[in-house]
């Protein structure tokens, strides 16, 4: 297994490629050679980012949707997040899936097999990855305005904005990387190597990638931290209209964390990747799988977030809880009943 990987690296060096994304599933995992531990900490880790992101990602749809939820504006953020939170996770799994075959059978599963397919993978595992980063930026800058600027955000503070400005950075998103799939061409397709990218344009390409996924959001989530952090300590927060005061708090702290998570996730992986995209012979490739698992773990914990911070949240998930309790008494009384009726009537025979 690791002599074809090695004797797969010497081929796309001596073609001129370089194997992509190695950590998606569309690739065997090239970066493991001569440490086998790299291989088994992603067996594991991915396997623990896949249960909780499965369970995680469609809960937090489920509370954002709830009518006592829709009536916030960042459920219409924290929804479309936990759709392209799960479909990362479905990314990996896909990449599990092919761990699990590499370690059994010592060759991949699921694999690109035309040009056509490795370029729309490879823009579909970008937007995702994009999409993410910036709607969380959104939030924080939607939290900005809501504490730092209350009049404005009167105006502005309305879920038909909301859902405006989700579908525009959606949109956004889509036309970022859409020249990836149009001349001239990145990615190619070769035979017994599956999606490479030309060298001479890797570069370029992942800093672009780097760029506007890790470090334009991190930098401006990281100011409207910094300017909410310091508006919330320096005076009480006076919001204009019907949000109330507390509220307000209360919806900052949950978003805070949100975004403060995000942060610590993404800024390791995002310094690793730099390092890498200038030196790919870099020291620091040996931490690469560590970063990488934090920043799926990103893709897998808002949703205890939101259970730990929020109130409102906790209450949403109370009333289920009471409900479906309540369901299965009345279920068991109705059937007890039912059994008793019954004994009655044989009773009389």
């Amino acid at each position: 297994m690791v002599s074809t990987h090695n004797d797969t690296g010497n081929l796309t060096g001596a073609l001129g490629y370089a194997m992509v994304y190695e950590y998606l599933f569309i690739q065997p995992v090239t970066y493991v050679n001569g440490a086998p531990w790299k291989l088994w900490f992603h067996f594991v880790t991915t396997l623990i980012i896949i249960v909780l992101g499965l369970i995680s990602n469609p809960l937090a749809l489920m509370i954002m949707t709830s009518q006592r939820m829709r009536k916030h504006t960042y459920s219409v953020y924290l929804t479309a997040l936990s759709v392209c939170d799960l479909g990362n996770i479905v990314t990996r799994l896909i990449f599990w899936i092919n761990l699990v075959s590499v370690l059994v059978t010592g060759r991949i599963t699921i694999r690109i097999t035309n040009v056509y397919t490795c370029r729309i993978t490879m823009y579909a595992c970008y937007l995702l990855m994009v999409e993410s980063s910036w709607l969380v930026t959104i939030l924080s800058v939607e939290r900005l305005i809501v504490v730092c600027f209350p009049i404005v955000g009167r105006f502005l503070y309305s879920r038909k904005n909301a859902i405006i400005v989700t579908l525009c950075t959606v949109m956004a998103g889509v036309f970022i990387h859409i020249d990836s799939l149009f001349p001239p061409f990145r990615h190619f397709y070769v035979d017994g190597l599956g999606c490479v990218s030309d060298k001479a344009s890797k570069k370029s390409h992942t800093l672009k990638a780097i760029t506007l996924a890790m470090f334009c959001p991190l930098l401006i989530i990281i100011t409207c931290n910094a300017m909410i952090m310091v508006s919330l300590t320096r005076r009480r927060v006076t919001v204009a209209g019907k949000i109330h005061k507390r509220q307000v708090r209360q919806v900052t702290k949950l978003l805070l964390v949100v975004t403060i998570t995000f942060v610590v996730c993404l800024i390791p992986n995002a310094c690793v990747f730099i390092s890498i995209a200038i030196r790919p012979d870099s020291p620091i490739n040996v931490i690469r799988p560590v970063t990488n698992f934090l920043m799926d773990v990103n893709f897998s914990v808002n949703v205890f977030i939101y259970i730990g911070t929020s109130k409102e949240v906790r209450a949403v998930l109370k009333g289920w809880l009471d409900r479906s309790v309540g369901y299965l008494f009345h279920s068991y009384n109705s059937d007890s009943s039912g059994s008793n009726v019954s004994n009655r009537q044989l009773d009389r025979y």
